[in-house]
């Protein structure tokens, strides 16, 4: 039988390649009846992870969908997404 393998550990931490986020939320806000509902929110979805949006009723979770579908347009920030285009067909 053959002796096993040492391999030595890494004295540095390895990183993991950066990656572009497919959807990212840069500083956007909105407001909705005269007040500011979201402010200034940032974050973005990696390919290959799991992400979850997790908030109270009225904590704008909705409102994060339907802006990233691009129903409706940030006041300030940007929304960039890296999806290729889908088609949507009504029956």
């Amino acid at each position: 039988m053959a002796d096993p393998q040492i391999i030595p550990f890494p004295q540095q931490p390895l990183r993991a390649p950066s990656v572009a986020p497919l959807l990212a939320f840069d500083g956007v806000s909105i407001r909705r009846g005269g007040g500011l509902v979201l402010s200034d929110v940032s974050f973005g979805l990696s390919p290959h992870g799991i992400s979850c949006l997790l908030g109270p009723n009225g904590a704008g979770k909705s409102l994060c969908l339907r802006l990233a579908a691009q129903l409706i347009l940030p006041e300030e920030g940007r929304i960039t997404c890296d999806l290729p285009p889908s088609q949507i067909a009504y029956v």
